[in-house]
């Protein structure tokens, strides 16, 4: 199948310009590229310099939102990206027995280059196909940049409380829900899913900070913690802005041992810090473990009990809070909490 008009190409980017989280515009791309082409498979591909594929997302009759992480590159696309590195054109086919590749540049860095990758039995994508697919990767590129900009805090580049929120729900969903790429539901997977905790991090005494020094020297402590926060943590977790001096931290871990790992090289990290005329500051830290069977809003003001614990016993430390049940969560579960 192929688009016959215009009016099809618009049709089909006015369906994933409807969106509003990077996820689903990602996955509604590949759906478009793949129901026009009909090909054996079509990817998002993320190389690193090291010939390193860190998240491959692919799309295909029995592999629908299929996400491989961190996985050696083949020879094939090795060449096609060498190709384009060497060329002037957008993309670029390849074939190696009856097995052909359409590889098109999206965006590139010095660390990381990203590409749209089509695989097909023989060459079946023409000039034709390739300008309109160009079009719509260059509508896409827009368009996600402006929705990755919603979603980034100006002064420290993190990732917002509205990513956070959509983050924290398609943890709790499991699966990405949406009538654009439904068959989601469906992709198979033989990993076993990640387990998160979830941590509410609040810098110490903030408000004498901004009265004392003024907003510079708080703007200054807010980005040198934000980037202390990015580089402590594991490549599996995530750190947000969630609002004032309160960071929200998500932490891949199977065992509550490892949590605390993580959360105390962040608080340490954090106390290391040393700023002229202010000299030291702290945090405090309070978490708990995301259940699927608990709202993303309990799960909220359970760490931030836990951050309140840590508070309340002398700042500069971590409490854990232990997630109930819904039925559980209004009896007083303040004995529960443990000091780190």
């Amino acid at each position: 199948m192929r688009l016959k008009s215009s009016s099809d190409l618009v049709g089909h980017i006015a369906g994933f310009t409807s969106l509003r989280d990077v996820d689903l515009l990602e996955m509604s791309l590949l759906k478009t590229v793949f129901t026009t082409l009909r090909p054996l498979n079509v990817s998002l591909i993320s190389l690193d310099t090291n010939n390193i594929i860190l998240k491959r997302i692919d799309y295909s009759s029995e592999q629908v939102g299929h996400v491989s992480i961190r996985i050696k590159a083949d020879d094939l696309l090795l060449r096609a990206s060498e190709q384009l590195d060497r060329s002037t054109k957008e993309y670029c086919t390849l074939n190696e027995g009856d097995r052909a590749i359409t590889v098109y540049l999206l965006s590139q860095n010095r660390r990381v280059s990203h590409y749209i990758c089509i695989e097909a039995k023989g060459n079946i994508v023409t000039q034709s196909d390739s300008y309109q697919i160009i079009g719509m990767l260059r509508v896409f590129q827009n368009f996600r940049a402006l929705l990755t900009e919603a979603q980034t805090d100006e002064l420290t580049g993190l990732p917002n409380r509205k990513a956070f929120n959509n983050v924290t729900e398609k943890i709790g969903e499991a699966v990405v829900a949406s009538p654009e790429v439904i068959e989601c539901d469906k992709r198979k997977s033989s990993d076993e899913p990640p387990q998160f905790w979830l941590a509410l991090a609040d810098l110490d005494n903030f408000k004498v900070i901004n009265d004392s020094f003024g907003h510079l020297m708080g703007d200054e402590v807010l980005v040198r913690t934000a980037q202390t926060i990015q580089g402590s943590i594991r490549e599996d977790d995530m750190v947000f802005r969630y609002g004032g001096e309160e960071f929200a931290i998500l932490v891949s871990a199977k065992e509550k041992e490892q949590v605390i790992q993580v959360l105390e090289r962040v608080r340490q990290n954090v106390e290391g810090l040393d700023f002229q005329r202010l000299g030291k500051i702290t945090i405090s830290i309070g978490f708990t473990e995301m259940k699927d069977d608990v709202f993303a809003l309990t799960l909220v003001e359970t760490a931030d009990k836990a951050l309140y614990q840590s508070k309340s016993n002398g700042k500069n430390q971590i409490t854990y809070q232990p997630t109930l049940s819904q039925q559980a969560y209004h009896e007083d579960i303040e004995d529960d909490a443990e000091l780190f």
